[in-house]
């Protein structure tokens, strides 16, 4: 997937050609795009936790996941909340999406904490370096930040980024 717009080509360049340009000089003076696109690929050693995406029902209703006697013991609106988020277990959650978010927090904290608490571990992750640059947040375990893009990006994103008379 390629970066969203231009202005992400030209922070990244930045980023390759100033910020670090001591850690990539040997890599572009050869332009082994391919490796330097590999190192943002990698999960950035900053330990940046960001929302997931999307949380599929398999891993949600899994192991680590829902506590089903503390579902059990929910009040018919907090198990209503979890109903329609969810579609009877059917729809994936999307923990990037506040609103989900808080839907999760106001069916589950009070009366689920363990389902609540397993729930915030597993809709985050931990960000790529090429996504660390786009993110917003904190990024803490408690705090995951909010990506601005999320995949990772092929050697023809990183020439592009370094030099963009490259085509795309």
């Amino acid at each position: 997937m390629p970066l969203n717009s231009e202005a992400q080509y030209v922070a990244l360049g930045s980023d390759i050609t100033v910020t670090h340009a001591a850690e990539f000089a040997s890599a572009l003076a050869i332009r082994d795009y391919p490796g330097i696109a590999q190192t943002y690929n990698q999960v950035d050693a900053s330990n940046f936790w960001v929302w997931r995406s999307v949380l599929p029902p398999e891993e949600y209703t899994g192991a680590g996941g829902i506590v089903w006697t503390e579902v059990d013991a929910l009040t018919v609106g907090k198990a209503r909340i979890f109903e329609w988020m969810t579609g009877t277990l059917t729809k994936p959650l999307h923990p990037s999406d506040s609103n989900q978010r808080q839907g999760i927090q106001d069916a589950f904290q009070a009366q689920a904490p363990t389902t609540f608490s397993n729930l915030r571990t597993i809709a985050r992750r931990l960000a790529r370096r090429i996504e660390r640059l786009y993110v917003t947040g904190t990024g803490s375990t408690a705090s995951p930040g909010s990506l601005g893009f999320e995949g990772t990006v092929t050697d023809r994103d990183v020439a592009h980024a370094v030099d963009p008379t490259v085509p795309l």
